[in-house]
């Protein structure tokens, strides 16, 4: 599965290393706000609040709140995505949308995703004037013949969910964000790739605070 984003949402190999793509936009992040810091006279407060907002919305604020809101996909595959990744990062993060409720994440099973043949899952993920994000996910009901089974929806939609927490696809990996494989199926999340995510979140989280204070 691949990911292919409409922003350039932060991503996390493995918790002590942050691959080339995190670096590059923590680091552009961070310079825009010291610059802003610098030449606070020269600045407008809009743009200083407009870079922290941004920097809040990767650590989801509320958590994740999905939902498929055309019936397409079964309330117990949403409900196995939402537990493992609570399960795995140790807190009450990914939540079941209620009926009349603004899902952060929407979910929908198609029958192949536009011309690719090779994805079994996509999302795609945008950024508000007040720096949330939210996300839309497309799950393909087949893996060529073979129609996905709930559980196997629910593995394709956490997967997806890693890549909206700040993980990467890892074609070689053992975890829930390698390949999609239909004869062993991965439903949970590592223990690193669950430090990842976590790791990501107090990396961001210490920089609001220092910027905050400076």
């Amino acid at each position: 599965m691949r990911f292919i984003p409409t922003l350039a949402l932060v991503v996390l190999l493995i918790p002590t290393a942050l691959n080339a793509g995190l670096k590059k936009n923590y680091r552009v992040r961070q310079d825009d706000l010291t610059v802003c810091s610098e030449r606070w006279s020269l600045v407008q407060d809009g743009i200083r609040e407009r870079d922290f907002a941004t920097l809040r919305g990767m650590l989801l604020p509320g958590g994740i709140w999905i939902a498929s809101p055309d019936g397409t996909v079964s309330r117990k595959s949403l409900e196995q995505a939402a537990l493992v990744w609570n399960e795995a990062l140790g807190a009450s993060t990914v939540h079941l949308a209620a009926a009349g409720q603004t899902p952060t994440v929407t979910v929908r099973k198609v029958n192949g995703i536009g011309k690719a043949k090779d994805l079994q899952g996509l999302i795609e993920v945008d950024e508000s004037d007040n720096g949330l994000y939210s996300a839309h996910v497309l799950v393909d009901a087949r893996y060529g013949s073979h129609p996905l089974t709930d559980r196997e929806v629910g593995a394709v939609i956490t997967h997806e969910l890693g890549h909206f927490l700040g993980l990467n696809d890892i074609p070689l990996g053992t975890g829930v964000m390698g390949e999609f494989d239909p004869t062993h199926v991965i439903v949970r999340p590592s223990i690193q790739e669950a430090s990842a995510v976590l790791a990501l979140q107090r990396t961001v989280r210490q920089t609001v605070a220092e910027l905050q204070h400076s």
